[in-house]
């Protein structure tokens, strides 16, 4: 929010800056109230505010957190976005196996094996797409667990992450059995 430099320093280098923007003044607890009230009736016509250290880096936490929900706002659109194209993208890779599944079938794979064959297939493909980002999701989150509010970004990630796995493997499983309805056997007639 600002560039605090020596009186002197700034002066040498900006000689035609006349006025100081800011004063650092270091006071005891018991007596900062009234040595902020002192200074800002003594200066009142000049403009002068009193703001304690911890008020200035609450204003930089709100406006960082206000940067974090926008970013949350947008990944949530994001996800909203991608997980119906996930459920699309599986279903069609199932319908366009239809034919390898019809011919198992047809060996004598038994429609319950294929199921979960299929679902075991894509929930994986599902979790570690998932985890790739939770890494990576885990890396923009280092910066916040350090700090004494650590607790809420890391409960949001996880509550994140498991409504994520949760929708991407309820996906899989109705794409799944949707694909694999009817009879498999005619898709073995079907021109490729």
């Amino acid at each position: 929010g600002g560039l605090i430099l020596d009186a002197e320093q700034l002066a040498e280098r900006f000689p035609t800056r006349s006025a100081d923007r800011l004063f650092l003044i270091e006071a005891d607890e018991d007596v900062r109230a009234q040595v902020s009230a002192l200074l800002s009736d003594a200066l009142r016509d000049f403009g002068f505010q009193t703001a304690s250290t911890l008020e200035i880096l609450a204003r930089y936490l709100r406006v960082e957190n206000t940067y974090l929900a926008i970013f949350l706002a947008l990944g949530g659109l994001g996800l909203l976005l991608g997980v119906p194209g996930v459920g699309i993208l599986l279903f069609r890779h199932v319908l366009a196996r239809r034919r390898e599944l019809a011919l198992l079938h047809a060996l004598g794979w038994r429609r319950r094996d294929l199921y979960r064959l299929v679902a075991m297939e894509h929930s994986l493909l599902v979790a570690f797409g998932v985890g790739i980002g939770a890494l990576s999701a885990l890396l923009a989150l280092v910066p916040a667990l350090g700090s004494h509010l650590s607790r809420q970004p890391l409960q949001s990630a996880l509550v994140l992450l498991f409504g994520v796995l949760s929708v991407g493997v309820l996906g899989v499983l109705t794409a799944t059995r949707v694909a694999l309805r009817g009879r498999l056997n005619d898709a073995l007639s079907e021109e490729p």
